[in-house]
Parts: structure tokens; C-alpha cells; sequence
């Protein structure tokens, strides 16, 4: 990905429950999964006489997995759908800067998906602050901030706090992308440390690029 400082890293959304952390595979993978546990049940069901108190645990621990995997497919294939759609209507920088700040971090968690991180989204950023994303790959760790500011400029003071945040959370980088761009500040704290600054053009551009 284009950037203003460095070169780009070689190429947790926190799970609430059971489901969600399914979710975060691929909806194929607990797909079969769901349908194999579907398939073995049938052509292995429980005699009556059999089911004690061990047999009857096993029994439900097999349906709620299978259940668990089938609603996982679901949530996992919705949301690559949207996040393909969210991708594709990524066509220009404007068409960036229409976009909700959510569909900006999904955009964001697509694009580095597309070059082989495995991307993590936190739900602990929202609107305006903090970690969005951890991307892990090929050994390193970054934490990513996703910034869809129309107008505003990035300042020094937040990428001086992402900093501060990538050394506690011990990750090798911190990347900020934005929709609009920095200052001149900004880019000069971040000059000769493990900061990536993407605005708004090179985003676009390198999304183009994705794409071919």
C-alpha cells in the first residue's frame, strides 16, 4: 500500500462468545464442519436404553456445536458479502469519502485481507479513537487506526498517542489511514519510526491497484 512514511509491513475483534469466535473462519470451513457433525450424528444416533447422564451431555454437546457451526456460516458469509460489496463500491477517493466510518474500516480490514494479513477488527475504536484493527502476518504484528475524516487534517497528537499505544500492545507497527490527509507534523513524528501514514489518495490508488 502507498504510504508516506516507511514501507509497508511484509505481506482482535474480541469474541464475545462460541459463535462469533467461529465466525472469524471462513464460512465454508464451518460449514463443512456443521455438516459433517450433522452426518455422523444421523448414521450414529444414541440408543435409548444407552442414554445416561454421559451419553445425554455428549448428545447435546454435538447438536449445540452443530448449531454453532451452521449459525457461524451464516454470519460469516453475510459479512463477506458485504465486505466484497464494500470493496467494489471503493472506486475513487469520493467514493471512499461517501462512505460511513464503518464501512471505511471494513474497507480498510478487506484491503489488507486482499494482501494476505490475517486482520483482526476489535469493535473498540468505533466512531473516533483507538485500535480498529490488528493485522498479524509473516511474523509481524501491526495495530491500525482508521480515520475517515473529510476535512480535518490527522495531527501530530493522535499519531504521537498510536505510537504510545503500538509500544504498550508491544506490536512491530502502527499503521493510520485516513480518508483525507496529515500534517505536516504529523508526518514529521513519524518520520524514521514504525508509523505508516496512508491518506486518502494513496488508499485509493492502491485499492486500484488490488483490483488490477
Amino acid at each position: 500500500m502507498a504510504v508516506t512514511h516507511e514501507n509497508a509491513l511484509p505481506r482482535r475483534r474480541n469474541s464475545d462468545s462460541f459463535i462469533d469466535a467461529l465466525a472469524l473462519l471462513p464460512w465454508w470451513l464451518t460449514l463443512i464442519a456443521g455438516t459433517g457433525i450433522w452426518f455422523w450424528r444421523r448414521h450414529h444416533p444414541m440408543p435409548a436404553k444407552a442414554m445416561d447422564a454421559h451419553a445425554i451431555a455428549v448428545t447435546l454437546g454435538l447438536m449445540f456445536l452443530q448449531i454453532a457451526c451452521f449459525g457461524a456460516a451464516l454470519v460469516s458469509a453475510i459479512a463477506t458479502i458485504k465486505r466484497k460489496r464494500t470493496f467494489a463500491s471503493a472506486k475513487d477517493i469520493e467514493s471512499i469519502r461517501a462512505m460511513s466510518w464503518r464501512e471505511f474500516e471494513t474497507l480498510i480490514a478487506e484491503t489488507y485481507r486482499r494482501q494476505g494479513f490475517t486482520v483482526e477488527a476489535t469493535g473498540g475504536g468505533g466512531a473516533d479513537g483507538g485500535i480498529d484493527l490488528i493485522l498479524r502476518g509473516k511474523g509481524h504484528k501491526a495495530i491500525v487506526q482508521c480515520k475517515h475524516w473529510r476535512q480535518r487534517q490527522v495531527g501530530v497528537k493522535i499519531v504521537r498517542e498510536m505510537y504510545g499505544v503500538m509500544v504498550a500492545e508491544k506490536a512491530d507497527r502502527v499503521v493510520i489511514v485516513t480518508s483525507g490527509a496529515y500534517t505536516q507534523e504529523a508526518q514529521d513524528f513519524a518520520k524514521g519510526k514504525p508509523i505508516l501514514l496512508i491518506d486518502g489518495k494513496a488508499l485509493a490508488q492502491h485499492i486500484r491497484e488490488i483490483k488490477g
